[in-house]
């Protein structure tokens, strides 16, 4: 099914996984594929030319023996939007801020990042490391409008999706991809 109708679309692909996070039982990736669009999609007549998919993907994992897991659940989310905007079928308004880049980490944690044998081999606290997560998603997309962005590093990037775009500071960020219009409120998801 959808894996015969991608390949179809897409017959190359080289796939970069830049960010993978996550524990015993869940984890996320963010990946980029450079991609030849070389047959038809959607009904959209396929351009033959290179599109960069961004790409999110989250996964169930049951652990079968200790440190083993097999993932049960895997969805997948690919920015169509933007894929399309490469080839000219714009599908949402111009964002206000450049679009089209995606870049990995800059924080040499290794790719995907952070690298866990980096992360045991400094010590670093994975409890920690959550709770920071965990607060920082609290504050932007649950706390209903409030302009916090203590958990986000000044030499942040910011990564939205197609119609959002990239920029490089928490304020810029905050916003024009944060504000409460930008988001669901804490009680309308």
């Amino acid at each position: 099914g959808e894996e015969y109708n991608y390949g179809m679309a897409f017959p190359e692909t080289i796939f970069t996984q830049m960010l993978f996070f996550g524990d015993e039982r869940v984890s996320t990736t963010t990946t980029y594929g450079s991609a030849l669009w070389g047959g038809k999609l959607f009904g959209i007549k396929a351009p033959h030319q290179w599109v960069t998919l961004r790409i999110t993907d989250f996964y169930n994992v049951r652990e079968e023996t200790p440190s083993h897991g097999r993932v049960t659940y895997n969805f997948m989310m690919i920015d169509w939007a933007d894929t399309l905007r490469q080839i000219g079928r714009r599908m949402l308004p111009p964002a206000p801020l450049p679009e089209g880049i995606v870049l990995p980490p800059s924080a040499n944690d290794g790719v995907p990042a952070p690298l866990s044998v980096l992360c045991q081999a400094e010590k670093r606290d994975p409890k920690a490391a959550r709770v920071v997560v965990e607060a920082a998603l609290q504050q932007d997309w649950a706390a209903a409008g409030r302009a916090e962005v203590e958990h986000w590093h000044e030499n942040l990037t910011y990564y939205g999706p197609g119609a959002s775009a990239s920029h490089r500071t928490p304020r810029r960020t905050r916003s024009t991809s944060c504000a409460p219009s930008a988001r669901p409120s804490a009680g309308g998801r």
